[in-house]
């Protein structure tokens, strides 16, 4: 009986997260943290074990010996720059609640413009589906930027007009922004959608830099 407790309360103090997906060479904060008080611990599943990442007191994160210089001593779990090889699933224990968390980093297609000119950006995301309605739906700082839909033939851009789906690409998703200013640079993503508005599989990414 009490094997069985034990059991019961480990299940419930543990859960599986939604995946992350931060863009290769960018900052990137975990979105989840301990209590202030609490003792906690970030671990990096390997196939030989768990390796520590950082420790948790006091409300202060201090980064493991390898990962000093890439990961701020401060109140958040913080990496200055994700690299490529920070992929992977970490363990995130604060008191007796743990946390699994799937990291995916993203590599961006980098695109540079001057201001002014106008900027085509690729969505290498597959968006073909046999008989079914797919929307391609770009996104920049969480916020949409511009939806397409396959069975309508119509996509809804910007409020100024300048966003606008390339021609001849509808299938594609590729999106076009006319007269580019410094303040549109930054990371796009594209996702598709199912019928019902739901994100499938993995975005891709474009980065924009206008000079």
């Amino acid at each position: 009986m009490l094997t069985l407790l034990l059991t019961v309360i480990i299940a419930v103090s543990t859960c599986l997260c939604e995946d992350v997906q931060p863009v290769l060479g960018s900052s990137f904060t975990f979105s989840q943290n301990c209590e202030n008080d609490e003792e906690g611990k970030l671990l990096r599943s390997e196939p030989h074990g768990e390796v520590e990442v950082a420790v948790h007191q006091r409300g202060v994160w201090t980064p493991a010996r390898g990962y000093r210089g890439q990961i701020l001593q401060s109140s958040s779990i913080f990496f200055r720059r994700i690299f490529y090889n920070d992929s992977g699933v970490y363990v995130l224990r604060c008191g007796i609640q743990t946390m699994r968390i799937q990291v995916k980093v993203l590599i961006p297609f980098n695109v540079t413009v001057k201001e002014g000119e106008n900027a085509s950006l690729p969505c290498f995301t597959p968006l073909k589906a046999a008989n079914k309605c797919v929307c391609a739906r770009w996104e920049i700082n969480k916020q949409v930027v511009f939806e397409w839909n396959s069975c309508t033939d119509k996509g809804n851009g910007t409020a100024d007009g300048r966003l606008s789906v390339s021609p001849g690409r509808l299938l594609n998703g590729d999106i076009e922004l006319r007269q580019v200013k410094k303040e549109d640079q930054g990371d796009y993503f594209c996702y598709k959608q199912n019928e019902d508005g739901e994100k499938e599989g993995d975005p891709s990414v474009v980065s924009l830099k206008v000079n």
